[in-house]
């Protein structure tokens, strides 16, 4: 043992004799004392984590205990599972204290199936016999007193009977408050009501702090909960007590009564990268631990689009688990909430969520995917009275730039640009595209020397680069600028690796291919390089010949531009290469 090691031992006695004595905040400070010289102690994690139980700090114990169980389960352990077992067993104590029996259940089963106990077993039999988990269904409605009467009565005729259904009130100018005392008459429920119109976020945080139930379920006023949705999402919650929220699928109502797939995809584990691209969770879907909301922050009420709020929040807490059953009818109407067509209130929501996670690795690739969703759904009108209602995003600067120079106007297009591109990383997902605007637009405006000077001053962010269109755009230019400047070899040196970088990131395509082909054959011939630009067009020419037999369009036009470089080649070189 060498004295690192001894050290730690020193720590792990300590803080087991501080426990024995009762001496938890002791105790606990020795544990950390050790987690921070050996993150990987599982002595460390699950010491740490009985402490915090002890303590009653039943949230901070689950992370730790279950810190022990993943470095326990990383390791690949020999025991017989008693170890394993006894994790497993102190996590569902935890939960048990936080969220209640059924969030308990699923840890004491797996401790079971690892390494039965009596008094593992004992805790099992209790929780199962006490009354079924309570499960609140939140309601928000405003002007949808039609449609009331049948979500209601979706919720009371789940399988599932102990329900506390809490509705909201947005200030409503229909009859709703008639047709709530209406049902008053026949359902139990908690009846909530805005003065002002607070719009649906605010609404939820305010019925939320009426939640009584272990389990939440956020319903629209106009969807309906199939009879078994909350016995199926109980049932997937207790098999994967980790997990924040279960999610199902879901059918379309349309008008005419008839029901038709949605056809959402249904995907499991952890989930915030995929659903960071975009939301594909509906509310009515999804039923959520009441524990694992409250330790979100609660619902955006600066965004139209919570939901896909929420679900980021609470993966956070723990992963998603999905299950191939219908649990729900989404009704399709001109009213639904998801049929928005304030297109400028949906953009602004949309980089609301975004910019929550800015600091996620992933956030540059979001908002790339952002920019591709709005280049089809965002009108030019749109994004112009965006930007003049002085909308900050670069993304508006960019299309906004690319609709000036159409008009004509590069001064302002080539300012709009410019603004778009301050402190655009050459990591960025968008840098490629952004710069090669830039470059057109400063071509287009006759500042060919401002452009070259950009490419020269960019150099070094060229391996940095994600796409290939701006390397392709930069070697064109400094084509254009050999065509009435004098040529360096260091011009054309810089030409070369920015086409080897086309061909580096866009090998898969033949459009890079062909370029690099017939366009890095010239700086290769002014060099002196005849036999590497020869080879280049051949390798050009057989690509092209392949996709030409296949009938594609692109094969035939680019094999024809190979023919006429070599024949340009042959013309330049002679018949002795």
């Amino acid at each position: 043992m060498n004295e690192q090691q001894a050290q730690r031992q020193q720590l792990l006695e300590q803080a087991e004799q501080a426990f024995d004595s009762g001496l938890v905040d002791r105790a606990e400070e020795k544990y950390r004392e050790l987690l921070a010289a050996d993150d990987g102690s599982i002595d460390g994690w699950f010491g740490l984590g009985t402490v915090l139980l002890q303590k009653n700090l039943h949230a901070a114990a689950a992370r730790a205990l279950s810190a022990a169980l993943d470095r326990l389960r990383a390791g690949g352990t020999n025991d017989d599972g008693g170890v394993e077992a006894l994790i497993c067993s102190r996590i569902g104590l935890a939960h048990y204290q936080m969220a209640g029996a059924s969030a308990a259940l699923g840890w004491w089963k797996q401790a079971l199936t690892l390494y039965p106990t009596a008094e593992v077993a004992g805790w099992v039999r209790e929780v199962s016999q006490q009354s079924p988990s309570l499960v609140s269904v939140v309601i928000p409605t405003y002007n949808y007193a039609r449609y009331l009467p049948e979500t209601i009565a979706s919720v009371f005729a789940q399988t599932h009977k102990n329900i506390q259904l809490i509705i909201i009130n947005d200030a409503s100018t229909d009859n709703t408050d008639e047709v709530i005392a209406e049902l008053q008459q026949r359902y139990d429920f908690v009846y909530l009501k805005n003065e002002v119109n607070k719009e649906r976020s605010a609404s939820l945080n305010i019925a939320h702090q009426s939640v009584q139930g272990e389990f939440i379920i956020s319903l629209d006023a106009d969807d309906l909960l199939l009879p078994d949705a909350i016995t199926l999402h109980l049932e997937n919650l207790q098999q994967y007590p980790e997990a924040a929220f279960s999610y199902g699928a879901i059918d379309f109502l349309l008008s005419d009564g008839t029901t038709r797939p949605s056809e959402m995809p249904l995907h499991s584990g952890e989930l915030f990268d995929l659903l960071f691209m975009g939301n594909f969770i509906l509310p009515l879907s999804a039923m959520y631990r009441a524990a694992a909301w409250r330790a979100t922050v609660g619902f955006n009420e600066k965004t139209t689009l919570q939901d896909w709020d929420i679900w980021l929040k609470l993966l956070r807490q723990g992963p998603a688990r999905s299950m191939n059953k219908t649990v729900a009818h989404y009704r399709r109407h001109a009213e639904s909430a998801h049929q928005n067509k304030n297109l400028k209130k949906i953009f602004r929501s949309r980089m609301v969520v975004l910019n929550d996670w800015k600091d996620e690795p992933l956030y540059d690739m979001a908002w790339m995917h952002k920019c591709m969703f709005h280049e089809k759904s965002l009108p030019d009108t749109v994004v112009e009275e965006l930007v003049l209602e002085g909308e900050q995003d670069r993304y508006l600067d960019y299309r906004y730039a690319q609709m000036l120079s159409q008009r004509g106007n590069q001064g302002q297009a080539i300012e709009f640009c410019q603004r778009a591109l301050d402190g655009l990383s050459p990591r960025s997902f968008m840098a490629s595209p952004f710069w090669t605007l830039y470059l057109k637009l400063l071509k287009d405006a006759k500042r060919l020397f401002d452009a070259v000077a950009f490419i020269h001053a960019h150099v070094d962010d060229i391996p940095l680069l994600r796409g290939p269109d701006y390397c392709y755009a930069a070697a064109e230019t400094l084509m254009d600028h050999f065509a009435t400047s004098p040529v360096s070899k260091e011009g054309l040196d810089l030409v070369e690796r920015l086409y080897l970088h086309c061909l580096d990131i866009g090998e898969a395509s033949g459009r890079f291919r062909i370029l690099y082909g017939t366009g890095s054959y010239l700086p290769c011939m002014q060099l002196g390089h005849l036999n590497v630009a020869l080879r280049r067009l051949e390798q050009a020419q057989l690509y092209f010949q392949q996709a030409a037999a296949y009938g594609h369009m692109d094969g035939f036009i680019a094999y024809s531009q190979v023919q006429r470089s070599l024949g340009h080649f042959a013309a330049a070189t002679g018949p002795a290469v």
